[in-house]
């Protein structure tokens, strides 16, 4: 099951890992994910279940494992404030 490991996500990480999503919707589920999705049979909550149902061998399980794809949608708000601050002309 995916688990959230920060609290700052960006959810573009959907659209980023969308062929791994893709893949393991008809691997386990046997959905045509981009089908079903555009031709709105697919609701956008009975979505996320499945997402979060996937399981830990899931090719978007393993997207997210690897810190170069989750570091492009995680944040540290300490961090993006301090380096805010920088741009503004502070610290």
């Amino acid at each position: 099951m995916i688990k959230n490991t920060k609290k700052n996500q960006d959810s573009r990480i959907i659209i980023w890992g969308w062929a791994a999503l893709e893949a393991d919707f008809y691997r386990f589920y046997r959905i045509h994910l981009t089908q079903e999705g555009f031709e709105n049979r697919l609701s956008w909550r009975r979505f996320l279940v499945f997402v979060r149902g996937l399981p830990e061998d899931s090719a978007f399980q393993r997207f997210l494992q690897d810190k170069k794809n989750r570091s492009m949608a995680e944040w540290d708000q300490d961090k993006m404030n301090e380096e805010s601050k920088k741009w503004k002309g502070g610290i």
